[in-house]
């Protein structure tokens, strides 16, 4: 019940006002009636029983539309009007008087009071069940069916009528109280107003100042698509300086936008959101950058859209760092996966040329061993031929592989021309070959595998962009360049040149192609493309003191040049003496030592041919022993460098600390240039390499047995 003195508070401050005033009506009216209608029990003792019943019903009635008050105020109002006139008319039946009761005049301040809680048309509707009410009274008087009445003394029917008039002093308060109410309310909302549209002019002017503050490319526009905030850095990635944007259009900004960003901005006013993790942006100046971007509405405080926000991010910067560490891990790739093949093309090539040796020791043996006009004698060449280009393929193999280092001599660049030439016809059937090569073309200093493998090179390049064939044409010529060529060039000085010149009719290439062909890894051949040919061959090009140009036009064709520095026709390097010349040996006995048993005694039996006696060990261990046994029985020592247990090196050492002075000569097929360096500080400077044919074994030999072991390898 205490909980019923308090007034109520509800969601609204209206209805908050309303159950207030409600709540102070229920308050005066119910004491006030009670305590009248104690008074007339007392004053007219036969009514006690009428008035108890009475005051009991209000106060129950009180209860019951407080409670209601709590929750739902105009319920509790209509309830108590029904209340109140259910009182009074059971009053007017009960007493007998009918319309000439007292309780009857209340009817009109009922009427009152519910036209000041619920308004007019509540009155109206209280007024109408009043008025018919009041008719049912006079018609159950007419036909004589109301109680026997009851004579009210004078100072009862006072007491009602104070009790009236109480009840309507109470209710002409609430006009009062209502005004005063609303005027109250109106002065919250205006203040609330005031403060609240301070706080939105604050807002806005932070929101204003975080977007034209903010790091990011923001901007605001309305529905109009007319700027309203932008950020610094909106001015900076769009390059628009210090240009005052707000009231400005954006397609008056950016007049070069098209219909696919107008219907974004389109369909974000509609209310959608869109975004973009990478979108070209194309500029006025025909550049062209990247973006991340997002456009999505924002609302007024009604919400209604007020027009979209922008924001961008020119990530062209980020997206050519990724592409760049991208082809950098893909080059890092490449160069691993590359060292891989090296490893392993390192890894076979000693065991591959044992074989190659075997057979090239076998091939020369069987050349020794027959006549020059016999059939097998063309056998045994063909075997020497074969194996011999073996070899070279195993040279290269390890010069890709880095494990071996290029020699240099002066030689003729014919000879190699023509075998790239015959390698390229048999590997492209379906180009056809012109060439214009030059007879009296001087020699040049060079490693002849690698001019070999720049032509190949090449040559492949044209063929690849030749896939449906077409005509490739090969000079070699002499040249003297002028200042002229050399300025254009970049790369040469004037001088005289062996330029070879590969010429074809494929596909060409565009400019920006020919600045990058060079680059390591680059191709335009996708996946299949390793991109590597060309770099190589620049490499390659550069390494021997020449330069290379391209020449080239999209649907016509690519020249590319080539050139070698010239030098003196008599600085060539003179063939090799043939096999049939080689000097031949009196008895001399050769250790050999090797862990490839058969290599051993395919030399053992050569050597024999050659006139040397030769004891073969395949056990490094055993032949030092054996020549710790006996060291004066041998006139010189070959040993393989890569040998299991101890290698040639190691070799060498015990035998030069058993007999210092004994020839000594050190072999293997593959051996970089740190393992030369190393033998020779040690004074191993005779070096054989394998497999070696009859003129390499005569000549090392004659160096072993005819000249000091100081003597520089071959």
């Amino acid at each position: 019940m205490l909980s019923l003195i308090a007034p109520p508070t509800l969601t609204l401050e209206e209805e908050t006002q309303r159950a207030h005033l409600f709540h102070g009506v229920v308050w005066a009216i119910v004491p006030i009636a009670v305590a009248f209608l104690a008074l007339v029990a007392m004053n007219q003792p036969e009514t006690i029983s009428r008035a108890a019943a009475a005051a009991v019903f209000v106060i129950v009635l009180g209860v019951v539309v407080l409670r209601l008050n709590r929750r739902r105020t105009r319920l509790a109002a209509i309830v108590f009007a029904t209340g109140l006139i259910s009182l009074m008319t059971a009053l007017a039946i009960t007493s007998g008087g009918g319309m000439r009761s007292p309780g009857a005049t209340m009817y009109f301040v009922i009427v009152v009071m519910t036209g000041l809680l619920l308004g007019e048309r509540a009155a109206a509707v209280t007024a109408v069940v009043c008025a018919i009410l009041c008719f049912g009274l006079v018609m159950a008087e007419s036909f004589g069916l109301l109680l026997p009445g009851i004579q009210y003394k004078s100072t009862t029917l006072w007491w009602l009528s104070c009790l009236y008039m109480s009840i309507v002093v109470v209710l002409m308060r609430l006009p009062r109280l209502v005004v005063r109410n609303a005027i109250r309310y109106a002065r919250f909302e205006l203040l609330e107003r005031i403060r609240t549209e301070q706080e939105l002019l604050e807002k806005q002017k932070l929101l204003q100042t975080m977007i034209e503050e903010t790091p990011a490319a923001v901007a605001m526009f309305d529905t109009q698509m007319r700027y309203i905030a932008y950020s610094g850095r909106w001015l900076i990635d769009y390059r628009l300086g210090n240009r005052n944007l707000k009231g400005l259009s954006h397609y008056e900004v950016f007049p070069e936008i098209g219909e696919d960003w107008k219907l974004i901005h389109k369909r974000c006013m509609a209310g959608a959101t869109d975004s973009r993790e990478e979108a070209p942006f194309p500029r006025a100046d025909g550049t062209q950058d990247v973006l991340r971007w997002v456009v999505q509405p924002w609302q007024k405080g009604n919400g209604e859209i007020g027009g979209i926000l922008m924001l961008t991010e020119v990530i062209t910067d980020r997206i050519r760092a990724q592409e760049e560490r991208r082809s950098l891990r893909d080059q890092l790739q490449q160069a691993q996966k590359m060292d891989a093949l090296g490893t392993l093309a390192s890894g076979i090539a000693h065991d591959f040329n044992n074989l190659l040796a075997i057979i090239a020791t076998n091939a020369e043996s069987g050349c020794m061993e027959t006549s020059s006009g016999a059939a097998a004698r063309n056998y045994f060449e063909e075997i020497k031929n074969a194996s011999s280009r073996a070899n070279e393929l195993v040279r290269q193999i390890l010069l890709f592989s880095r494990k071996q280092d290029s020699e240099r001599s002066t030689i003729s660049v014919l000879p190699i021309v023509m075998d790239a030439l015959a390698l390229l016809r048999a590997t492209l059937p379906d180009v056809e070959f012109r060439t214009a090569l030059g007879s009296a073309v001087p020699g040049v200093t060079a490693n002849a595998n690698q001019v070999y493998q720049i032509l190949v090179n090449l040559g492949t390049n044209a063929g690849q962009a030749m896939p449906a064939g077409g005509v490739l044409t090969l000079t070699l010529d002499h040249i003297h360049t002028t200042k002229g060529e050399v300025a254009a060039c970049g790369e040469l000085h004037a001088g005289e040149y062996v330029c070879i010149s590969m010429q074809d009719t494929g596909i060409g290439m565009t400019r920006a192609t020919m600045d990058r062909a060079f680059e390591p890894f680059f191709t335009t051949r996708g996946i299949e493309g390793t991109g590597l040919g060309l770099s190589v061959v620049h490499r390659l090009v550069k390494d021997h003191g020449g330069a290379i140009t391209i020449e080239s036009e999209v649907g016509k064709g690519s020249t590319f040049r080539v050139y070698f520095p010239v030098v003196r026709a008599d600085a060539i390097d003179p063939a090799p003496p043939l096999a049939d010349g080689a000097a031949r040996g009196n008895g001399e006995q050769i250790l050999y030592i090797d862990d490839e048993e058969r290599l051993a005694h395919a030399l053992k039996r050569l050597l024999g041919i050659l006139g040397y006696r030769c004891t073969v060990y395949s056990d490094p261990q055993i032949a030092v022993d054996a020549f710790r046994a006996n060291p004066d029985q041998f006139d010189a020592v070959i040993a393989d460098i890569t040998m299991r247990g101890l290698s040639g090196i190691d070799v060498a050492k015990e035998l030069r600390a058993i007999r210092p002075r004994i020839p000594l000569a050190l072999t293997s097929g593959r051996a970089s240039q740190e393992t030369l360096d190393l033998a020779s500080s040690l004074g191993f400077n005779v070096w054989l390499e394998k497999p070696a044919t009859v003129e390499k074994l005569c000549h090392t030999l004659d160096l072993l047995l005819q000249k000091p072991v100081t003597q520089s390898r071959d």
